[in-house]
């Protein structure tokens, strides 16, 4: 009673003196000296208790009314740090790194609370959050579009398999060399040869690049080689893209071997590459490959190929999260595809082929299963002039991805290339592809096309 009296004698004497409003001050003055008085309680006790998870996000909830903003980041750091299975931690560092706008940083926890307790009072928040969070990568032309970049399935290794495959290993050359350069127009240029992120729409640039590829037989017994290879590819973007100017390089060794049957020539082989990424000199990620193929030349003129390969890729971000967004981890293809020249009017060679996939990441955002179907056509307009046409379908299920809606995709490819050959080592081409990664979650769609025009060079 004497409180309220004296609090009220404080107030008359404040509008005599023309404070204004009298009763807002007093009531915040008090409200303040209470949080206060919580703040250095909790503050005493986390030094007596260090490890008390709890005191530290009450004590990160005191900081953040007393707009000790920092200071809240870290007592929620450590309070997630103590325990990460705490849903109230997950929530509570996850909003305040949303309210300070890292809202890539924030996803994992606030996904992490909601998987944590799906019922809790945590849960409507959370999704709320995940709702803004995902409107904010719409507007910002950034989705994450998954496992691809450049392709880890067998259509990009099939292309190679043709009868100068066969020649160079009858031949028994020291070395064969090719060298492409070309100017494209790239709507996605974050994207990397490893990367399993797509970033669209504001990303779009012209970019220059040259990608020289060598493969030496030092080792030659009877039906047998073996010997290193090199490959890699460089590329300049636009000035306000020069961020993404990518450095790549992966050297590689093969062992490979030719065998004679009565009515193909098979080609076994086995290479390990090795595929470091760098973005402006800063790395970026790298990956560990082992590919085992067997090319068959049947003496009709059909191909056919076989491949398993397995690798692993270790990105230099694994996010704050790693449980989650990390992509690192193993994945697997294995693939079938056959070729058939036709005496078809506008088509000359038909090629169709099937692969399937797997993906153990440590994050459970990144693993998924999935087919690819694809096909190509290729016509001869001319002896000097062809005209190549790519199809292609697939599926991703990823079975540890618990929002709603599904990031489960559809993905669509078409392609197109006409190219034009000066010699049988000379040629330059017209390219075009694009690509749809089509998924119910928003956040997990989107699309890419690069067109340009390429020369290469074979030796």
């Amino acid at each position: 009673m004497r409180h309220r009296i004296a609090l009220s004698l404080i107030c008359s004497v404040a509008v005599l003196l023309g404070s204004v409003p009298p009763v807002i001050h007093a009531e915040e003055s008090l409200l303040s000296k209470s949080l206060l008085a919580m703040q250095s309680r909790l503050e005493a006790r986390v030094k007596t208790a260090p490890n008390d998870g709890r005191s530290w996000r009450l004590l990160g909830r005191v900081y953040l009314k007393t707009h000790h903003e920092q200071e809240a980041f870290w007592a929620f750091e450590r309070a997630v740090a103590i325990d990460p299975e705490n849903a109230a931690a997950n929530y509570d560092f996850g909003r305040v790194l949303f309210i300070a706008g890292r809202f890539e940083a924030a996803a994992p926890y606030l996904e992490n609370a909601l998987k944590l307790a799906p019922e809790s009072e945590y849960a409507a928040p959370s999704r709320d959050y995940l709702t803004q969070l995902y409107a904010q990568a719409e507007e910002s032309g950034i989705e994450l579009a998954g496992y691809e970049v450049k392709r880890f399935d067998g259509s990009d290794l099939s292309e190679r398999i043709d009868d100068n495959l066969l020649e160079k290993a009858q031949e028994k050359r020291d070395f064969d060399f090719r060298l492409e350069a070309g100017l494209l127009y790239n709507s996605n240029v974050a994207l990397t040869p490893i990367s399993r992120e797509l970033a669209s729409g504001t990303r779009a640039s012209f970019q220059a690049f040259i990608a020289p590829e060598i493969e030496y037989r030092w080792f030659s017994l009877g039906q047998w080689t073996a010997g290193p290879a090199f490959s890699s590819y460089f590329n300049v973007n636009e000035n306000n893209f020069s961020e993404f100017n990518l450095q790549n390089y992966q050297p590689a060794f093969f062992l490979e071997r030719t065998v004679e049957f009565e009515k193909y020539t098979l080609l076994p082989r086995v290479q390990y590459d090795f595929t470091h990424d760098e973005f402006e000199g800063k790395t970026f990620g790298n990956r560990h490959a082992l590919t085992t193929s067997a090319s068959a030349f049947w003496d009709n003129g059909e191909t056919s190929f076989l491949y398993w390969s397995i690798n692993y890729t270790d990105f230099a971000e694994d996010g704050l999260f790693p449980e989650i967004d990390s992509r690192d981890g193993w994945s697997n293809s294995l693939g079938l595809s056959h070729a058939v020249p036709t005496d078809w009017r506008y088509v000359d060679q038909v090629r169709a082929g099937v692969d399937v996939e797997s993906a153990d990441t440590d994050g459970s955002d990144f693993r998924f299963h999935g087919v690819y179907l694809y096909g190509e056509s290729q016509t001869d307009i001319r002896d000097d002039l062809t005209f190549k046409l790519q199809l292609g379908w697939g599926y991703r299920d990823y079975p540890d991805f618990d929002l709603s809606p599904s990031r489960n995709e559809n993905i669509w490819r078409i392609g197109g290339e006409l190219r034009k050959y000066f010699t049988d080592r000379c040629s330059v081409a017209l390219v075009f592809n694009y690509d749809r990664f089509d998924s119910a979650n928003s956040l997990f769609e989107a699309d890419r096309y690069v067109s340009g025009i390429v020369t290469q060079y074979e030796y």
